[in-house]
């Protein structure tokens, strides 16, 4: 860990491991074609099939959480010839002393067939290429006793194309196969499938191709509350980790996710999933934040489909007594959703959309705040589908009685008024042209403080008219909010 930065986690990561080692006393067939080499044979007889290659995990960082931070040895008696080094995550692989791979992960399999084991690892695309800008995994076998890398994995179609990543996985037989993906991003969030193949005895087909549907391995728990010394909304991250085909969703939704209280005071949750999980199973991460009123220690309870953390938060009084002065998800990030046209803030609570229209406009500053009734840099509330058409018709009216020099081509933001409201803010001057951004959310306790900024540059100069930008959020209607606007001068940046 950077220690860098001073990331306060209240919570170790919670995970479920598999880490079987041999194969069920009848859980194969066995046949005698496997040549046998005498220092391996007692071993070899756990991994007799008489189809499919059998492995064994040594070490999976996906997988694995048992392993302690730290560097020690890796006891594997099948492989006597290698040194394999545990150190923090990574698995050095040395021969006579001499460091020879190193990978995230660790298998070892007879792959070639010699009566041998080879070592099977996984690794980075920037382990092997320093100037790589892609984050893949690869795999590789390594043959011990020869000392060479065994190159069985070119011939697949696309193993070296940079958006496809490569992992080593045992079936519930111990029979090694792997798994390709088609996002260059590690499984370390969760990887779409693309195909996987059982790796055959049979050195000439060499790969039996099947289809594999989701597999969810993993989850990973974090409860978040203090960076670098700077308050943040206090969260449980919730981290599915493992591989999803790659036409279906997640098999897990927020209606299974679940925040409860073991003791102490009560608090409110608000539980919020990565926006790709609705349309590709991308991430398979949710947060979950909360708000506490209330000094003391809070034992919770996440609960993620069959995966379950306790996290612990010690919140003082001290805590509360500053909380007016935190500025809770300051740096948000956000998703455009075409439905609603617009931008959707995915990190706060509660729920904000945000969006903006341009127009460049034939009236005075007096004319438009008379026309729309709203002040520059002032906003107004639209609770109703009334209130936004009669909004909606005033702009219509300029338009067809020629007082709009120019429009973009947005259309307005969709509002469900049933659950929402949308609050739209003025931002004009005269001879100018201004631009809006969102600049900031803040939540103190339940009253949310929203600040939005208008824009102008003294050299984007109007010979006529007046440039306005409307600026739309659209919140819970059951949400205490201020909305704050402010316009600022910004120097010609060329």
């Amino acid at each position: 860990m950077n220690k860098k930065v001073a990331l306060c986690l209240l919570s170790l990561c919670f995970c479920a491991c598999d880490s079987s080692t041999t194969l069920p006393e009848n859980g194969n067939e066995t046949g005698d074609n496997n040549p046998v080499h005498e220092d391996n044979k007692e071993y070899l007889k756990y991994y007799e099939n008489d189809k499919y290659i059998v492995g064994k995990r040594i070490y999976d960082d996906v997988f694995d959480c048992h392993l302690e931070d730290g560097e020690y040895t890796l006891e594997i008696p099948e492989v006597k010839e290698a040194e394999c080094v545990y150190r923090n995550g990574i698995v050095d692989i040395k021969k006579n002393g001499v460091l020879k791979h190193h990978g995230r992960s660790l298998y070892i399999a007879d792959v070639n067939q010699d009566g041998y084991f080879d070592l099977c690892y996984t690794i980075w695309t920037q382990w092997t290429d320093l100037l790589s800008n892609k984050d893949n995994d690869r795999i590789y076998v390594y043959d011990v006793h020869n000392d060479k890398d065994l190159d069985v994995f070119n011939v697949i179609n696309g193993y070296r194309n940079d958006t496809k990543s490569y992992y080593f996985d045992l079936d519930e037989n111990n029979v090694l196969y792997i798994i390709e993906t088609r996002d260059d991003k590690s499984v370390h969030e969760l990887a779409r499938i693309e195909r996987a193949a059982r790796l055959l005895k049979n050195q000439e087909t060499f790969f039996e191709w099947f289809d594999m549907d989701t597999k969810i391995f993993n989850c990973r728990f974090f409860g978040l509350l203090m960076y670098e010394g700077r308050s943040i909304q206090p969260e449980i991250i919730i981290n599915f980790i493992g591989f999803i085909k790659k036409d279906l969703q997640l098999p897990f939704t927020i209606d299974q996710i679940s925040i409860e209280k073991i003791d102490g005071p009560d608090f409110s949750v608000y539980i919020e999933a990565e926006k790709n999980l609705l349309n590709i199973g991308d991430y398979g991460r949710f947060d979950a934040y909360l708000t506490f009123t209330e000094p003391g220690i809070y034992n919770i309870k996440a609960i993620a489909g069959e995966f379950s953390s306790v996290e612990k938060f010690d919140i003082p009084k001290t805590y509360l007594e500053e909380e007016i002065s935190r500025s809770y998800y300051t740096h948000y990030d956000c998703y455009y959703d075409a439905k609603t046209n617009l931008w959707d803030i995915v990190r706060g609570w509660p729920k904000i959309y945000f969006g903006c229209q341009d127009f460049l406009m034939a009236q005075s500053e007096d004319e438009l705040e008379n026309y729309f009734g709203i002040e520059n840099e002032k906003n107004i509330t639209f609770s109703s589908n009334e209130e936004y058409d009669a909004f909606k018709a005033k702009v219509a009216e300029l338009e067809n009685n020629g007082l709009v020099l120019d429009k973009d081509s947005k259309v307005f933001p969709y509002v469900d008024f049933t659950s929402s409201k949308i609050i739209v803010t003025a931002f004009y001057k005269p001879e100018y042209v201004v631009y809006s951004e969102l600049s900031y959310v803040r939540q103190n306790n339940n009253n949310l403080v929203i600040n939005m900024k208008g824009n102008y540059s003294e050299n984007l100069h109007l010979d006529n008219g007046c440039h306005v930008c409307f600026t739309y959020l659209v919140v819970n209607n059951d949400m205490e909010y201020n909305v704050s606007g402010k316009m600022v001068y910004s120097k010609d940046r060329s």
